[in-house]
């Protein structure tokens, strides 16, 4: 889904700022096996908890929080890049013990537009209580990828649902990636 970049997904208020020049915004990597001419581009995302706070480093994990992601695809190829792109917030336990996390785009796979500005937006909510944690907290590596799915279905097995999902679609030549510090996420017991 390509957005109109002056309007806001909710739950913004206002016209929306370039994400790629608001230093709260972290900057990550597009690869692709073209020359940046042809095919390129810029990712931007960042963290944000329940209570607007931005960026976030020590996340209350007993609280929702999001992450916003941006990615701006450049180059002559633009017009003739169709698919999907997939989004995904993944998370490493680097605490003892616990579990990885991972988590798509609220609305799923975002759908390219070919005719558009080459500006994709998605949201990751990350509901309370989601990710576990221990007493004292437990650190977590966190990185947001985008993953370029074609048109091409991969082949189906058989009984397998018709709607195409994230795994049913043959990968492109395209990924990026936004790689934050490390994040504590926390129990938080005491509120003001």
């Amino acid at each position: 889904m390509a957005i109109d970049t002056t309007q806001a997904a909710a739950p913004f208020s206002g016209p929306v700022l370039d994400p790629f020049k608001d230093p709260t915004f972290r900057h990550g990597e597009v690869e692709t096996d073209l020359d940046p001419r042809f095919l390129g581009g810029d990712i931007v995302a960042r963290i944000t908890e329940s209570d607007g706070e931005s960026p976030a480093r020590i996340i209350d994990a007993n609280e929702n929080w999001h992450v916003d992601v941006w990615l701006q695809l450049t180059g002559s190829l633009l017009p003739m890049i169709c698919g999907s792109l997939a989004f995904r917030l993944i998370g490493e336990n680097i605490g003892p013990g616990g579990d990885d996390y991972e988590r798509e785009a609220d609305g799923g796979l975002v759908s390219l537009n070919p005719c558009g500005n080459g500006r994709y937006h998605a949201r990751i909510s990350v509901p309370a209580n989601d990710i576990k944690v221990e007493n004292t907290g437990t650190p977590y590596k966190l990185v947001v990828a985008a993953t370029y799915l074609t048109v091409c279905p991969l082949k189906k097995r058989n009984g397998e649902s018709s709607k195409p999902g994230a795994n049913d679609l043959r990968p492109g030549a395209m990924a990026a990636m936004v790689t934050f510090p490390m994040t504590l996420f926390i129990y938080e017991g005491v509120e003001p």
